[in-house]
């Protein structure tokens, strides 16, 4: 009977191990899937972020280029009213010229 008693407490004693051993595996499996998920997530964040800062630097750049693209309109608009300026004040000029000697023709 001590032997027979001995035995069961030592089968006791061995399903106990396994379940303490079982629930170490559960626990550790878990923690391993939660770091898995926060390094997914930190991943997919940073993924996002690169994403953001990505298209964030594409409308920088397309604005930058809009602005420099008006800058020349405008430019050559200012440059093309001076020249036609200067044409208008040289037509005058030749003008007034041409009434000059046609008055002084006259006389």
């Amino acid at each position: 009977a001590k032997k027979a008693a001995a035995l069961e407490a030592e089968r006791r004693e061995g399903e106990a191990r396994a379940r303490e051993e079982e629930q170490i595996r559960a626990r550790q499996a878990a923690e391993a899937k939660r770091i898995q998920r926060v390094e997914a997530e930190r991943i997919q964040r940073e993924r996002e972020e690169h994403e953001a800062a990505r298209v964030q630097e594409a409308q920088r750049k397309f604005e930058e280029e809009a602005r420099l693209r008006m800058e020349h309109e405008a430019a050559r608009r200012q440059e093309e009213a001076a020249v036609n300026s200067n044409d208008d004040a040289k037509a005058k000029e030749t003008e007034a010229k041409h009434a000059e000697q046609a008055r002084k023709k006259a006389r």
